[in-house]
């Protein structure tokens, strides 16, 4: 007292104020005859309440027997008597009459109407072992009364549950209504329910033989609507009498909302979002805005546990305590997730300036608008917060500065409600406000615009202390791409069954998404949009990374100088990662190209089936492909034997089985490999580039090159010409075709292995100048007239192809047709003459 301070830990029970001095013992004696009754004197025999009496009875008339008739009175009392009196008229009336003692709580009686027909009426009288009985009441000389008579119907009782009380709103569409249905004779009940919203009383259900003093209940489909009013009308007939009872109720308002994303990054692809929305809604759509940077939202819900430097900064005075972890609240941890921001005093009794305020850059911002949530604890009032002000003032409030020097008001805090209400729905206080409407805005926003949050009290947490969490700030920048609210377009959407969901595909790619949902029912306006988003999040993917990739056969590599043999088979094995899912992976696709002595060339820069490959993985359906969709039959394949290995849940190994065919580019190199990771700069080689691409369209290229041999392959469906001709004329042979295929630029050649002869008559042709190759058996060969042979053997051949004889882009293989003319010399015999002849197929050097 005086001007000592002391503090002690625990309750005040009685406090007692005296002008004058008082020792101990004073106060001690005072205290003992309140409090110690072991110092009490006992003077005489000790009070004792005897007083009881008979409660009301509500119930009139009374029609059945026995009826429990109740009393009041002390708990120690030894009995408790019940006494009547019986009147035909309700004037005169007979003696008193002892019903019986009752000696034992709680104080009842089964009365049994003795005297019949008529009115009763009661008193008790309380008694108790040592004291005095209880004297009879004398005015009025009762404490309740009754008629009787059992000839008469009760008339049933309707009792409202649900929804109650009448005429109570925000109730669900074809909500089940529920009454209680009492008779108090136990007869059996017909309840019959109306409802009106024809225009009059329309009967649509009857339960019968309900059993009495239940509870009975129907469900209207006709209340269907939201945000409507609906009344119903109940019956309740005992077979004698009916009683009825009107009640209404109005519906809930349509309501959905997309259900919070957490955590904040999201990098699936796609991502469900759902939504909260009553089952009766017809179909649900989503609707969402994005912005590519993150300028157009900023979320703060505090989950890190500490504060984020990069958008705020706290003041704080001497006494002050900011804390960014779960809330110091022992019944509520935050309005969302599991930590806000609190403030409160360290030390109890001296008040504290705690201070939150935005640090982020909102220069170039036209329009601002904030939406947070916001709880308190006994925080006492402090000053009416002014509409504007400088420097640190003993508010509860939240407010922006232009300039960084003066702050104008947004709201007062004072009134939001105390956590210690206990009702969880309440304790949370959601605020929005569009800053750009304020008056004192100025637009645009510049470095210095800032918002703050601030409290002052005096005690710490549990006592008082104020707590946000889940700020949004949501504006527009000049500078920025983005887009705004659209339908999401998608097969899916709206979604037409509850639970409302979407598989999110994120359309515009990495950045910040924000979302709301709108609920639709058939013949009723639309629910309207939010002023502000429901949900939100920041997506970011990561892009594919190629660990490695190898051309293999029999498990050795080939990604090297000339090494690649057509007409085999060899796999193409892609070593790949997606930190964000294998499922993110939509395509992998495998490029090769003959680079025609020229880095610079792309695939497909110059078309040919014999020149370009393409193989794609393809994963967006869920079920992993394998294509060849470059060239159609100049490669082939072998889909049976690709595969794919998981290593992870983010890395697995694709295997492409190929094989090239006969006539792809021969590529010898440049003659000096060089096997640097990742380039191409070895010239006249095949580059083959792997790509990998993801639901966001992010892609990553890896590339490489290797070389492929010579190959040259031919056959001929004969191997000799038959003629037959008269002396002194010429014989044409049939054609003979050749089948070849080559790699490169080629010669085709024929010549004949030895002399025309006729066995049966002895008789040769001599091959020189008596033999020529046509022109006419093939348009597309180099053989221009035709071609007179000068002997037999290789040294004496004639080209079919040299001149023209260049690498075929396309197709796996030729054919050419050649046919000879046979000169018979005169004085030999007629006949068949034949010879075998020999074809070459070889490379140009």
């Amino acid at each position: 007292m005086g001007q000592t301070n002391y503090h002690y830990g625990g309750f005040i029970d009685e406090v007692r104020i005296s002008k004058t001095n008082r020792n101990a013992s004073w106060i001690n004696t005072c205290y003992n005859t309140i409090i110690n009754t072991s110092t009490f004197i006992s003077v005489g025999e000790e009070d004792f309440n005897t007083n009881t009496y008979v409660n009301p009875i509500s119930i009139t008339p009374v029609t059945y027997m026995p009826f429990e008739i109740t009393s009041t009175g002390s708990n120690f009392l030894d009995n408790i008597s019940l006494w009547y009196r019986y009147s035909t008229d309700n004037s005169s009336w007979d003696g008193w009459t002892s019903y019986g003692a009752d000696d034992t709580t709680p104080w009842n009686w089964s009365f049994n109407f003795n005297n019949g027909t008529g009115y009763y009426q009661y008193y008790s009288i309380g008694n108790k072992s040592g004291h005095a009985n209880e004297t009879a009441p004398i005015n009025p000389d009762n404490d309740t009364y009754c008629y009787f008579n059992e000839s008469m119907n009760a008339i049933p009782i309707i009792s409202l549950q649900y929804p109650s009380p009448n005429g109570v709103t925000g109730i669900g569409t074809q909500t089940k209504c529920k009454i209680w249905a009492n008779d108090t004779e136990g007869d059996s009940l017909t309840v019959y329910w109306y409802e009106n919203t024809t225009g009059g009383w329309v009967l649509r259900n009857k339960n019968s033989s309900v059993t009495a003093n239940t509870t009975v209940s129907y469900t209207f489909s006709e209340f269907n609507e939201f945000s409507n009013i609906y009344w119903w009308k109940v019956a309740v007939n005992d077979t004698e009498d009916n009683a009825s009872s009107v009640f209404s109720f109005t519906t809930e308002s349509m309501n959905t909302y997309v259900n919070m994303i957490s955590p904040y990054n999201v990098s699936s692809n796609p991502y469900t979002i759902t939504a909260t929305g009553q089952s009766e809604i017809d179909e649900v759509t989503l609707y969402y805005r994005w912005v590519k940077n993150n300028e157009k939202s900023i979320f703060e819900g505090f989950e890190s546990g500490t504060m984020n430097s990069s958008l705020w900064d706290v003041y704080s005075d001497s006494n002050g305590l900011i804390e960014f972890d779960t809330c110091h609240h022992p019944d509520y941890l935050a309005h969302s997730g599991s930590n806000s921001c609190s403030m409160a005093a360290i030390v109890n009794g001296t008040y504290a300036g705690n201070e939150l305020y935005t640090i982020f850059n909102f220069s170039g911002i036209t329009d601002i608008q904030i939406d947070f949530w916001h709880a308190q604890n006994n925080d006492e009032s402090e000053p009416t917060v002014s509409s504007s002000w400088t420097g640190h003032q003993p508010y509860d409030a939240v407010s922006f500065t232009n300039d960084g020097t003066t702050w104008y008001e947004l709201f007062d805090t004072e009134t939001t409600p105390d956590l210690n209400d206990n009702t969880e729905s309440e304790d949370w206080e959601h605020f929005t406000y569009t800053i750009s409407d304020h008056s004192s805005f100025n637009s645009n926003a510049n470095s210095s615009f800032s918002i703050k949050f601030q409290q002052y009290d005096n005690y710490i947490y549990i006592s008082d202390g104020r707590f946000w969490d889940d700020i949004y700030i949501n504006f527009t920048h000049l500078d920025s791409e983005y887009s705004e609210w659209i339908k999401w377009e998608n097969a899916s959407n709206p979604d037409t069954g509850s639970p409302w969901s979407w598989d999110f595909n994120f359309p515009n790619g990495t950045g910040y998404y924000e979302f709301y949902s709108i609920g639709n029912t058939s013949g009723l306006p639309n629910e309207s949009a939010p002023s502000l988003m429901d949900a939100s999040c920041y997506f970011i993917t990561h892009p594919p990374r190629i660990n490695s990739f190898d051309l293999l056969i029999d498990g050795e590599s080939r990604l090297n100088n000339d090494s690649i043999d057509v007409n085999n088979e060899y796999v193409l094995s892609v070593n790949l990662t997606d930190e964000d899912g294998w499922e993110s992976i939509d395509y992998v696709d495998v490029e090769a190209w003959y680079d025609n002595g020229d880095e610079s060339n792309s695939y497909n820069q110059t078309l040919g089936g014999n020149m370009n490959m393409l193989l794609r993985y393809k994963n967006t359906s869920g079920t992993a492909s394998y294509d060849l969709l470059w060239p159609d039959d100049e490669v082939e394949l072998v889909s049976i034997n690709c595969s794919e290995m998981i290593v992870n849940d983010t890395t697995r190994i694709i295997n492409f089985s190929f094989i090239p065919k006969s006539q792809i580019r021969w590529a010898p190199g440049d003659g000096s490999w060089d096997d640097t990771y990742n380039e191409t700069n070895d010239l006249n080689s095949w580059n083959v580039k792997v790509t990998a691409v993801d639901a966001s369209s992010q892609s990553v290229s890896n590339i490489s090159e290797y070389g492929v041999y010579k190959y040259t392959n031919f056959s001929v469906d004969k191997n000799f010409i038959e003629v037959s001709a008269a002396p002194f004329f010429w014989g044409t042979s049939s054609k003979v075709n050749v089948n070849y295929s080559v790699n490169y630029d080629y010669n085709v050649s024929v010549y004949f292995e030895g002399n025309l002869s006729n066995s049966t008559l002895n008789e040769n042709i001599s091959i020189k100048n008596n033999t020529k190759l046509l022109a006419s058996a093939f348009s597309g060969d180099d053989i221009i007239t035709d071609q007179l042979f000068e002997g037999v053997g290789v040294d004496n051949s004639v080209d079919i192809f040299n001149d023209s004889g260049f690498f075929p882009k396309n197709n796996t293989s030729q054919i050419v047709s050649i046919q000879f003319s046979v000169f018979v010399p005169l004085g030999t015999m007629s006949g068949v003459y034949s010879s075998k002849i020999a074809v070459t197929v070889k490379h140009d050097t």
